[in-house]
């Protein structure tokens, strides 16, 4: 059973448009982690405010500064170098990749923490 949601760099496109847009409500607290950049399309990120609007309480949407779509990929993590000197600049981050990733699970965990303690 899904007890909540971690929704990374996320595209709503793809799903149907009653999805986020006053159609059905979640029934488990859901988190958005975005990157700042232009990812997210302003339809995009008003569909993910009107699902949170209507998620459980708990739930939440937050950018992660620096990151780009790319930062969400474990591959960062795992060759940085080789990656930075084929993909500019971190795949398109403006901060270190690692960095990026301490927020990303740090976001993850205080969004999740109170739900695994039952809290």
């Amino acid at each position: 059973r899904v007890r909540a949601v971690v929704a990374m760099d996320s595209w709503l496109w793809p799903m149907a448009k009653e999805v986020g847009a006053g159609g059905p409500d979640l029934k488990v607290p859901v988190v958005f982690l975005n990157s700042d950049g232009e990812f997210q399309s302003a339809e995009g990120r008003k569909r993910q405010d009107n699902l949170v609007a209507g998620a459980p309480e708990g739930s939440f949407v937050v950018a992660i500064e620096g990151a780009s779509h790319n930062a969400f990929s474990d591959a960062l993590l795992l060759v940085p170098k080789m990656l930075k000197r084929v993909i500019k600049t971190g795949a398109g981050t403006s901060r270190d990749p690692q960095e990026i990733m301490i927020d990303v699970v740090e976001q993850s965990v205080k969004f999740l923490e109170p739900i695994v303690r039952g809290k």
